[in-house]
């Protein structure tokens, strides 16, 4: 199954570039993200905005965009049933691509370990976010990919007042052999 697609972030109409993702499509959560991406079932990334940015400035610094767009409304509901909720407590590297949660705790500690989201049982959600700073601290997370190509751009997006951000075009990236 493919795996790579890409989204291009845009502030106020002009581009700021392009982000590549490479997905683990063996997560149901990918093969939706994928789907949104394409937009081959009516719903798409293209169009929706960022909401905020979590800990700006610090270790685990990340861009949520908590929705995608179906017919040209924000809508946040998952488009697949059944996606996988487990959480990994990991260290965060740059670039990882996981599940948002609505329900973000800066304050919350957990068995002494800082960190920001709690678990949601029933997170059936559309949204995500990439990270841009990583965090040496272990703490929950739901990944599904990782950016290979343009967190420059990402990181660039987290300057700007994050609902100003828009995803502008995503897609699917095609390998060579099949061009």
């Amino acid at each position: 199954m493919p795996s790579e697609v890409f989204l291009e972030l845009s502030v106020g109409g002009k581009c700021l570039g392009r982000v590549y993702i490479n997905l683990w499509t063996n997560k149901r959560r990918a093969q939706q993200f994928l789907t949104l991406c394409m937009g081959t079932l009516g719903p798409s990334y293209r169009g929706a905005m960022s909401s905020e940015v979590h800990n700006q400035g610090e270790p685990g610094e990340n861009m949520v965009f908590p929705h995608h767009v179906e017919s040209g409304r924000a809508n946040e509901q998952a488009i697949f049933s059944n996606v996988e909720l487990e959480e990994y407590q990991t260290t965060v590297v740059e670039g990882l691509l996981g599940l948002p949660d609505t329900q973000y705790q800066p304050q919350t500690y957990r068995h002494s370990i800082p960190y920001n989201y709690q678990t949601l049982d029933n997170c059936q959600t559309s949204g995500f976010v990439i990270y841009t700073i990583g965090s040496p601290r272990g703490f929950p997370v739901r990944p599904f990919g990782k950016v290979f190509s343009g967190l420059d751009v990402v990181k660039a997006a987290v300057r700007h007042t994050p609902n100003s951000i828009t995803i502008s075009n995503c897609g699917l990236i095609l390998p060579n052999s099949l061009i």
